[in-house]
């Protein structure tokens, strides 16, 4: 899981990545250089639905970034950081027996009111 204290109580769907990522991380400079500055992790859940490149998304190319995010995003949408990590793999198809979420209207983070 994600190594930042209390991420659920401190970030939501709406926190920008590169805001969680500066704190998390402060000292990887060259990951905060060319991150996506508008994007949030709730963008970030949209991409991996829709299968869309994921490093095109981020602004980014290294892996340790993309994996950061993914383990931060999990941790807040309380899964798993494999299910995550299925989706951008291949977003039509989840291993683990998890069901594919198509339809966002009825999701929320879990520290959002509903």
């Amino acid at each position: 899981m994600c190594k930042v204290d209390n991420i659920r109580e401190k970030y939501n769907g709406q926190t920008l990545l590169y805001d969680f990522y500066a704190e998390a991380f402060p000292t990887d400079k060259e990951g905060l250089k060319d991150i996506n500055r508008n994007a949030t992790f709730q963008d970030a859940f949209e991409c991996l639905q829709v299968g869309f490149n994921f490093y095109a998304f981020l602004g980014v190319s290294d892996s340790i970034v993309r994996e950061r995010i993914f383990d931060a995003l999990a941790t807040l949408m309380g899964c798993s950081y494999d299910h995550i990590y299925y989706q951008w793999l291949d977003h039509s198809q989840e291993p683990l027996g998890l069901q594919m979420v198509t339809d966002m209207t009825g999701l929320r983070f879990k520290n959002e009111e509903a």
